[in-house]
């Protein structure tokens, strides 16, 4: 007996009990349309592949083939075929007749998740119970319909379950049970054609386009760096004065200093010529009066021999290689002397970064003393042109748990509050003529000085005002001021936070 046949053996319990599964798909192959549904399905399953094929074809490092299959499958197939299958009024339930009642136990699936119903049907409740025999009907299988209350029931009989025995049970309970050729036509009712002919079209479709798209052959993981027009590659050892490498030398010409045709004390002359161009070709040839031949070495190839112990060629020129010799760029006590702190090292640095700058305008500019810590990288934001400061754009930011400035900008004209930045402005007429830092390892806050313009550009400090503080305030703070110059900008070191600042005054 195979597994089938034995979950929908009769089984009887007592005289008048019967119990029996449903058949599986009954219902749908009621409907006659079992074929289009797996076919709405398979096109579900395969424009599900051809989605995540042109996810994937998008993607820096795209998983394999298999994993678009295995994705399409839950969002395409699994999906539809829910929908189709196992939704309530399609899937099959177990059938039990009872002394007092009959109970239908089916489980279905909602949204990918698994429920179970029971459903109990008392005799009394029941009416107009009918039988619809396959040999009259033209069905696959025997159906049992009745009405409970307001609702219309379906049974599905299996083939090894007799018509015959079900109506006996019901007369048992005072059920009476008629015979029928008609079943509801919401039970018979197939799936629209439109529906598995649009989605097997719709999933071709995405398939063949995801499979053309889909990246078979990956490109390296990376990115590549775009060449920007105008814009310089950055050297770092033109910007931070580290001397060039080592270049072995070779003191003599040409690429082969033994062979012919080479310049030098090593160079051949008449090697393996003969010594009398009108000798007969019968008759010996002279010995050859010229130098014998010298051996050659490849480019580069040390003549005064290995490098000793320590692995550092000779410095000797003779010996095939040059000494080093100091950069222009790192003149004694300059910007790569250990000795120089760091604020030293970005003031130094800058000044020379900044040589073309500060010819362009006119009387150069000149900077404060750098007040802060040691940390960070070096950063400068000042006015070509000259134009003196109005006011400060400032953001805080937190390191080890504590908060800072992080950014200080310069601002040249009015601008609006923009979070998380905040604006520090001068009334009309006045401009920042001083500046006033809250030091300690980090920049923790800043005051400024509005002070007055007068005719001649220069600045009046009896005419003046101060701002609130801008982060934390201070009873000792580093004021920054120049008599009556303006203020045209801010450089420093920052880096997570403001580690030092400074002011860049007008030239005079």
């Amino acid at each position: 007996m195979g597994l089938w046949d034995l979950l929908t053996k009769e089984i009887k319990l007592t005289s008048d009990e019967l119990q029996f599964n449903e058949p599986l798909f009954g219902r749908i192959r009621l409907r006659g349309d079992l074929l289009w549904r797996v076919v709405t399905v398979l096109g579900a399953w395969a424009a599900g592949i051809g989605v995540m094929s042109l996810l994937f074809s998008i993607n820096q490092d795209p998983p394999g083939f298999g994993v678009a299959v295995g994705l399409g499958a839950v969002i395409g197939l699994a999906v539809a075929a829910q929908i189709l299958f196992f939704v309530k009024k399609h899937v099959a339930g177990a059938i039990t007749f009872f002394p007092d009642r009959i109970q239908r136990v089916r489980t279905y699936t909602v949204f990918l998740a698994l429920r179970t119903q029971r459903t109990r049907w008392q005799y009394d409740g029941i009416e107009n119970c009918r039988i619809a025999l396959r040999s009259k009907s033209g069905l696959p299988y025997d159906v049992l319909t009745f009405e409970y209350g307001s609702e219309r029931e379906l049974v599905v009989l299996p083939p090894k379950v007799d018509p015959k025995q079900v109506v006996k049970v019901f007369s048992r309970h005072g059920v009476n049970v008629a015979a029928t050729s008609k079943v509801p036509a919401s039970a018979l009712r197939p799936l629209p054609l439109a529906m598995p002919l649009v989605t097997c079209a719709v999933g071709m479709v995405l398939f063949v386009v995801g499979l053309s798209a889909f990246p078979w052959q990956p490109q390296p993981a990376g990115i590549e760096r775009p060449e920007i027009a105008g814009v310089p590659d950055f050297n770092p050892r033109e910007q931070f004065g580290v001397p060039e490498p080592v270049q072995p030398h070779q003191p003599f010409g040409g690429t082969n200093p033994g062979g012919a045709g080479s310049s030098g004390p090593f160079a051949q002359s008449g090697a393996n010529t003969p010594s009398n161009s009108n000798e007969s070709s019968s008759g010996a040839s002279s010995p050859s009066t010229n130098a014998p031949s010298v051996p050659t070495f490849p480019p580069g190839f040390p003549r005064g021999g290995f490098p000793g112990p320590g692995g550092i060629p000779s410095g000797d020129p003779a010996a095939g290689m040059r000494p080093p010799t100091p950069s222009p760029q790192s003149p004694p006590g300059g910007f790569n002397r250990p000795d120089v702190n760091r604020a030293e090292r970005a003031q130094q640095e800058m000044a020379r970064s900044d040589r073309s700058t500060r010819d362009r305008f006119a009387g150069g500019a000149n900077r404060s003393e750098l007040v802060g810590g040691e940390g960070g990288i070096p950063f400068q934001d000042f006015s070509v042109d000259g134009n003196p400061v109005i006011g400060v754009k400032v953001r805080t930011g937190q390191w080890s748990g504590s908060e800072h400035l992080a950014r200080v900008e310069p601002l040249y004209e009015s601008e609006e509050q923009r979070p998380p930045w905040s604006i520090t402005l001068a009334r009309p007429g006045y401009v920042v003529g001083a500046v006033e830092v809250h030091r300690g390892e980090f920049v923790d806050g800043l005051r400024l000085t509005f002070m007055r313009t007068r005719a001649d550009g220069q600045l009046d400090p009896a005419d003046s005002y101060t701002s609130e503080w801008i982060g934390q305030p201070t009873e000792n703070p580093t004021r920054l001021q120049r008599e009556d110059q303006p203020i045209i900008g801010f450089y420093g070191l920052r880096g997570a936070v403001l580690d030092a600042l400074g002011v860049v005054y007008a030239g005079e």
